[in-house]
């Protein structure tokens, strides 16, 4: 997938200048329809960040997997920490302070990224940008958010807004031909010889892109009424 991706994992890459400098890159806005590439890009760039530089890590969040914003910190915690304590009845603030402690002590590059963002609550989406931001600003900790939003329209507070200031990504619909290409590559690393007919297989991408013409034809549409 990542081969359609060069554009985007460039912007990206654009973005994360400031880590040769041993500073967080900046913080990363990603957006696009489902099935577009999103997470596979992201999560293949945070692996060749990891390679190339010693001093960064990341965590990955599927947010549709949490709750409210503790899970994410608890997550966030379990993931850097080898030997973590029960955090069972501690508060929000406790993990939160052992995650900046880490990251201040062991001097590593925090890359924290937010898959499907918008499966959260406006308020519980700004609550949870403005204690990560809080740790970068205030106690100049070297924390990035890369976060993945279906729309790219986080809405938040003004406050959060202009401190977060995000490189905004949009990953475009694949082509025709690059839906082909990619599902052709997976069924012939998935199934025998021939077991599927990539006939049948081009007509259902070329349906599937119909549909979702006007599927779009049909929000804009009502959009204007």
């Amino acid at each position: 997938i990542e081969k359609y991706r060069n554009i985007e994992m460039r912007k990206m890459a654009s973005a994360s200048m400031d880590i040769q400098d041993n500073l967080p890159p900046h913080n990363i806005l990603i957006s696009g329809n489902y099935a577009t590439g999103k997470t596979t890009a992201l999560l293949k760039f945070l692996d060749l960040l990891m390679e190339k530089f010693i001093k960064v890590q990341y965590v990955y969040i599927d947010c549709n997997d949490c709750v409210n914003a503790r899970d994410v910190y608890s997550i966030i915690y379990k993931n850097i920490h080898s030997q973590c304590r029960d955090i069972e009845g501690r508060g929000n603030t406790w993990i939160i302070d052992q995650i900046r402690e880490y990251v201040s002590h062991y001097g590593v590059i925090l890359i924290i990224a937010l898959d499907d963002l918008q499966s959260f609550k406006h308020k519980e989406i700004n609550n949870l940008i403005r204690v990560l931001i809080k740790n970068k600003s205030e106690y100049h900790t070297k924390i990035a958010i890369f976060a993945i939003h279906q729309t790219g329209d986080l809405s938040l507070d003004a406050d959060i807004d202009s401190v977060f200031d995000p490189v905004e990504i949009v990953f475009n619909d694949y082509s025709y031909e690059q839906l082909c290409s990619i599902l052709e590559e997976r069924c012939l690393e998935g199934f025998y010889p021939n077991v599927i007919d990539m006939d049948y297989l081009f007509f259902f991408v070329l349906l599937s892109n119909l549909l979702n013409i006007q599927y779009h034809y049909n929000h804009c549409f009502q959009l204007e009424q």
